[in-house]
């Protein structure tokens, strides 16, 4: 803020512009660099952050190649940095090599890393002279140290090269120079751009926006509220969500992230390796890399479905924009069409007014197709052909041959694929220069700063109105209105299928949404299939966090489960330990290796919890092969390296006795490893030596231990003598010294070690209500409504556990509310049978509870209607929302609600009821669909009781029936 304010100051700026000449004068003088050589590197420079129209210079050498990033580096080169190619034919051309050379060394000083590649084009001979030169002459150079090395210099002899990475290398350059023309600077111009397409003349017309009544909601805090299983949120120019608010629409194939103001990207397949368009995590600005323009051919007016004053409705598994602008009504619904690997943009257009109306809708997107923009965007190669845009990236080789399809429903009157005659010199995302104009060029191909920009013209009569199609995906597909509405129930349909197997209806009205809607959503949409979200971009499987997540489907979908516990153990390792996680493309894994300590344990703790709730032991005798790979050497604690598929196969049964094997390796105290991290991820140092040990992970392999008929009293033994007087231990670190005890100055307590001691059936009854006590104590903030990890922070003290510590005191698992861990503690207390205790904390924790008013979401910020992997607790932002819907505590909070405070469990074929609730519910009610048929719950309480004595047994059948029944806590 200081230095925005500073430069508010025009003399200011004109202050910076003079020191920074005056300085590169004086660097130049220093380096020996010529104003002209100075120039060069400047000119290249440019090239180097921008894609030019020299780019398009290049254009035949990207549509040739079919190679990607990979073939690079059997030369050394890595392509991760910009590449600039001199190609030079003869002994006397040696004075351009020595210019460059003095270019390099100028961008090097300034910052700029960046391969510079020599290719000597001489004909193939026993001498080579040229070859020899240029080494020598580079021997010399401010370079000599950096041959052959990320930033320096490579030479090659294209006589050893074959032409298809010859050409993956002109493709991969930002700049391709001959040494046969002695000006940089000339072979860097370019015919300058000149956009021929005349402006259209408008009869401006105001154009006023109507508000559209939100209508009734549940929980309105000022800007939005709960009605029919969606969020609404209204929009206008001084009112906004405090940071964006966003929904996570997927199947297990495609999908995207949308934020309330239009942000967000879309994917196929990786939602990280993979992305249609950019991810941004800016909250700030989150800018829209996807729009829809409506242009008014007569007015001239421009607009977008997410500007001004507008309805936002996030739904399941779409999302809905409405706005009246003008006499104009649009509606915007965006989905995937499950099946089809297609982004679907359904527009409606309605025009209200008494006058016929003329619309140019434009539809714009900023492609990717691949990681990153800035490394992709030279790469990208776009075509047009009957009605379509096509767009190519053959530099992205996990997903070789792909093709990504932009197509409407209308014909395309024109196009671009130019994103400088898209916007011109402004880049205004609001009223881009393209759409002052008549029309697009027509301009597809190579070479450009690429863009999809897709126009057609819609004519309305007064009343009329229209829907326009615009998809975007995998498949040449064109839908009409009338398949896009057909496709859009069934999506609304699929989803209700899939979260429909328990509905509840308790006191709690909070509870409910939650439970019966955004919870698992939450959990299936992003955790299982998206595996992104806004504040994070992962694409990858989680070990550990898929396993947990898809248990709390078991009730919905349990064949998600048993995929998700094949697919783990597929990338377990012949020696037992597991990838902590993997990224699955098109052409194979890849992963990283380390030595936490948990990962493996959740592979047998899902089987246990999967055969237990279905009854399915058969999935025990599934043969899977194991991984291997180079095994992690003394003092390393992670590698990113391939894996390839083992000879080596077990059935699931022994994939989990590997695992309990390998973790059951025990310290000092009697106590499992913790190696570089147990759950808590940020602790990798407590243990990374060797020796230091869990308390928490012992407590989680007890349970194990008794899952699978081990032995296991002499680790309950050893677990409870890691008592520290009012709670348990968290772990010992290498040199012993106990962390989570009330002798330390930081991390004095911490919440799962105590709240696993009950989960598990491992804590001795005394201690472990002692220890909840403890919680309740120092961890519960009833006033902020938060559950912390651990208490105090980590901070300056001389401990360090890890990177934990780097994180400012009070956010995350740094003495913030962890809400996964938070949901353990909600556990813990419906395992003692503290019902009362158990729902108000839930209900505290409940992300509908923090933002019930304006003052509410304000302090809190992040949705309402999406769990919050973390809830801060530093000082000026307490009770502040970390990142969101990315969380394995969407799936844990579903469980703790439906499995332990409404106390519904499946054990094969029977229907456990077992309720844990608050003395003042008179009762609630839930109906469960199994199979075909329908069972509708009623619980009556008529003592006030918080448990019953003896759980409610139902024997379930499948006969198509509905049965009624009503159940008395006693």
């Amino acid at each position: 803020m200081e230095i925005a304010k500073k430069y508010k100051v025009y003399s200011n700026i004109e202050r910076a512009f003079d020191m920074a000449w005056s300085r590169s004068h004086v660097e130049s003088k220093y380096l020996g660099i010529s104003a002209q050589n100075e120039k060069a590197a400047y000119d290249i420079l440019a090239n180097i952050i921008y894609i030019l129209p020299y780019r398009r210079q290049l254009q035949q050498h990207i549509l040739d190649n079919k190679l990607g990033q990979q073939s690079l580096w059997s030369h050394g080169i890595s392509g991760d940095n910009p590449i600039i190619v001199l190609r030079i034919y003869c002994i006397y051309d040696m004075d351009m090599l020595k210019r460059l050379l003095k270019v390099h060394e100028l961008l090097r000083f300034k910052g700029f890393t960046v391969d510079l590649v020599i290719i000597t084009e001489e004909e193939d001979s026993y001498n080579q002279p040229l070859l020899k030169a240029v080494r020598e002459l580079v021997s010399v150079s401010h370079i000599r140290e950096h041959i052959d090395s990320s930033g320096g210099i490579y030479v090659i002899d294209s006589n050893i090269i074959s032409p298809d990475i010859k050409t993956l290398l002109f493709a991969s350059a930002r700049v391709v120079l001959n040494s046969n023309t002695p000006s940089i600077t000339e072979q860097l111009e370019s015919a300058k751009y000149e956009n021929k397409i005349p402006y259209t003349s408008f009869v401006k017309q105001e154009y006023k926006q109507t508000e559209i009544p939100l209508g009734e909601v549940e929980f309105f805090n000022g800007i939005g509220g709960f009605a029919n299983d969606e969020y609404k949120i209204s929009m206008h120019d001084n009112i906004k969500t405090p940071l964006p608010w966003c929904n996570v629409v997927a199947d297990s194939n495609i999908g995207f992230v949308i934020t309330e103001s239009g942000g967000g990207y879309s994917w196929y397949h990786n939602s990280r390796e993979n992305k249609f368009t950019p991810w941004s995590n800016d909250t700030v600005i989150d800018p829209s890399y996807e729009l829809i323009y409506i242009r008014d051919n007569k007015s001239g007016n421009i607009w977008t479905a997410f500007s001004g004053q507008y309805i936002v409705r996030h739904g399941i598994g779409y999302t809905v924009f409405e706005k009246i602008y003008g006499d104009i009504y649009t509606g915007l619904t965006m989905f995937v069409a499950e099946g089809d690997n297609n982004k679907i943009n359904m527009l409606e257009i309605k025009n209200d007014s008494v006058n016929e109306k003329s619309f140019t809708l434009t539809y714009y997107l900023n492609p990717v197709l691949g990681v990153m923009e800035n490394v992709t965007k030279q790469f990208v190669v776009s075509d047009y052909n009957n009605n379509c845009i096509s767009l190519t990236n053959s530099y992205n080789t996990d997903y070789e041959g792909q093709v990504v399809y932009v197509l409407s429903s209308e014909q395309i009157s024109s196009y671009t694929c130019d994103k400088r005659e898209f916007f011109g010199n402004s880049r205004v995302l609001q009223t881009p220069n393209g759409l002052l104009r008549e029309r697009f060029s027509n301009t597809t191909g190579a070479g450009y700063d690429g863009c999809v920009a897709i126009s057609c013209i819609v004519n309305l009569a007064p009343a009329e109105k229209k829907t326009i199609v615009f998809s975007l995906g995998m498949t040449k597909k064109v839908y009409t209105a009338q398949q896009a509405y057909s496709l859009f129930e069934e999506v609304k349909n699929n989803w209700k299928g899939r979260l429909g197997s328990i509905k509840v209806n308790t006191p709690d009205t909070a509870m409910n949404l939650m439970l019966n809607t955004w919870l698992l959503y939450q959990t299936l949409s992003c955790r299982i299939f998206a595996r992104t979200a806004f504040y994070q971009c992962g694409g990858a499987y989680g070990f550990r966090d898929q396993l947990q997540d898809s248990l709390a489907l078991l009730y919905h979908m349990p064949e998600i489960t048993k995929q998700q516990i094949l697919k783990c153990a597929a990338r377990q390792f012949v020696e037992g330990d597991v990838q902590h996680w993997w990224h699955e493309v098109k052409n194979g894994f890849k992963g990283i290796r380390t030595n936490f300590s948990d990962d493996l344990l959740w592979l047998a703790y899902a089987v246990a919890e999967y055969t237990n709730t279905t009854g399915d032991r058969e999935i025990m005798d599934n043969l899977v092969p194991y991984i291997e790979s180079e095994q992690l050497c003394d003092g390393e604690d992670e590698k990113y390296c391939p894996a390839t598929v083992s000879n080596e196969v077990g059935t699931i049964k022994e994939h989990c006795e590997k695992a309990i094997e390998r973790a059951s390796k025990y310290g000092e105290h009697g106590l499992p490893l913790m190696g570089s991290g147990d759950w808590n991820d940020g602790m990798n140092k407590v243990g990374s030596g060797g020796k230091g040990e869990s308390v928490w992970l012992g407590w989680f392999l007890f349970d194990i231990l008794n899952k699978f008929g081990y032995p296991s009293n002499f680790l309950k033994e050893n677990l409870n003598n890691a008592w520290d007087g009012a709670w348990y231990h968290r772990a010992y670190d290498d040199n012993g010294n106990p962390v989570g005890s009330n002798k330390n100055a930081e991390c004095k307590i911490d919440a799962i070690a105590q709240a696993w001691a009950i989960i598990s059936k491992g804590g001795e009854q005394q201690k472990t209500k002692q220890a909840m006590d403890s919680v309740m104590k120092y961890l519960v903030n009833k006033e902020e409504g938060l559950i912390k990890l651990i208490t105090p922070p980590f901070d300056e003290g001389d401990t360090d556990p890890g990177y934990i510590k780097g994180y400012v005191p009070g956010v995350r698992e740094n003495g913030g509310q962890y809400t996964h861990a938070a949901a353990w503690v909600i556990l813990a207390f419906a395992e003692l049978g503290a019902g009362d205790t158990a729902a108000e904390l839930y209900s505290l924790i409940n992300p509908i509870n923090h933002s019930r008013t304006p003052i509410e979401s304000a302090k809190y910020k992040t949705e309402p209607y999406a769990v919050p992997a973390d809830v801060y607790t530093a000082q000026n932002h307490i009770g502040r929302g970390g990142w969101t819907w990315y969380t394995g505590a969407a799936g844990w909070l579903y469980r703790v609600g439906v499995e332990w405070i409404l106390g519904i469990k499946k054990n094969g074929e029977t229907l456990i009821v077992d309720p844990c609730i608050p003395r003042g519910w008179k009762g609630f009610s839930f109906k469960y669909k199994y199979k075909s048929t329908t069972y509708n719950i009623s619980i009556k309480n008529p003592n006030e009781l918080c448990k019953t004595q003896k759980p409610e047994r139902i024997r379930l059948v499948d006969d198509g029936k509905i049965y009624n029944i009503e159940i008395t806590m006693e």
